[in-house]
């Protein structure tokens, strides 16, 4: 049964097998997109935890504490770049941070409750970070890249197929 969607006029599909998949399908993205967020969110207040202190001291207390070999050419590499961070640029990172969690958390909320806006934002915004995805897979190599990167191309594909399913015919 095909109803208009009050907010669009766009008809949309409520009933049937089709409009539960459909449903599904969102449910499960808006999920995936508040996980997403809600992870970036607190590792941008975790960032601000760090403003006014010396991170690369602090991650020298941690590998201290567990042990490990801070001679280890991944963990001196590692402290070394910790020791170019400073306030600027953990203000920097938190705040771009939150504007990605923002975006993702806005895409999921409007995905769960439905919203046609939310379909064609999240194509755009997931389409737009996919040659950096691109880039960072190519520039390294780890399977959490290229299962996110996956993920999203999966997510891209399956909203692409319900906003064109889902568009009005033109007479």
């Amino acid at each position: 049964m095909n109803t208009l969607n009050a907010e669009s006029s766009i008809p949309i599909t409520t009933g049937g097998p089709e409009g539960h998949h459909k449903r599904k399908g969102l449910m499960i993205v808006g999920m995936f997109k508040l996980l997403k967020g809600t992870m970036l969110l607190v590792l941008a207040l975790g960032l601000l935890h760090f403003l006014h202190r010396d991170v690369q001291q602090y991650a020298e207390e941690l590998i201290s504490k567990f042990r490990f070999d801070p001679d280890n050419r991944h963990i001196a590499g590692f402290l070394a770049k910790l020791g170019l961070v400073n306030d600027h640029r953990l203000e920097e990172l938190s705040g771009l941070t939150f504007f990605y969690a923002a975006l993702l958390l806005t895409e999921g909320i409007g995905l769960l409750r439905q919203k046609r806006w939310a379909e064609y934002l999240t194509v755009v915004a997931t389409a737009s970070f996919i040659p950096l995805e691109i880039y960072e897979i190519n520039r390294h190599v780890t399977w959490i890249r290229v299962l996110l990167f996956v993920a999203n191309l999966v997510i891209l594909t399956y909203l692409f197929f319900v906003i064109r399913k889902d568009r009005p015919a033109h007479g």
